[in-house]
């Protein structure tokens, strides 16, 4: 019974830790309320904590069952470059970031070969979203999986 009920609970962990994700304190480009990317200067000590605390429990669940985290990954890729209904660039950051935070966990051939598929759909995404601003978000995204 258990073997049937921990897969379920850990995929919508990951899923919600995915979704959920904090921003780390590299990252410095932001949305402001106008829909602008914006540049942001500041420690806020509190969600770098949060960011840690997440990055720790995406690296457990990664030790966990790899397959899985790359399938959850990939799952929320295809649905924000797919359909344009679904797309919004704080999911895409949040997505990136978590991406990121489990960077060096998988083997390396492994993390390769999922970090360039994922690159290459975001290049694609860049090539297609309209406006400056909304290029450099994209790109920020790219850098900081690259990274």
């Amino acid at each position: 019974m258990h073997a049937q009920i921990y897969p379920e609970v850990l995929a919508q962990l990951r899923e919600t830790m995915v979704d959920t994700m904090a921003k780390p304190k590299e990252v410095l480009v932001v949305i402001d309320e106008n829909g602008e990317a914006v540049e942001v200067n500041f420690d806020d000590v509190e969600n770098i904590h949060i960011y840690e605390r997440m990055r720790e429990v995406l690296v457990c669940l990664t030790n966990i069952d790899n397959a899985s985290m790359d399938k959850t990954i990939q799952k929320r890729l295809d649905a924000l470059t797919k359909d344009k209904s679904n797309f919004s660039f704080e999911a895409l950051n949040k997505l990136c970031w978590a991406l990121g935070s489990i960077s060096g966990i998988m083997k390396v051939d492994e993390e390769n070969k999922f970090v360039v598929s994922v690159v290459k759909e975001l290049l694609n995404l860049c090539e297609k979203t309209q406006g400056k601003s909304n290029k450099a978000l994209v790109a920020a995204d790219i850098m900081y999986v690259v990274g």
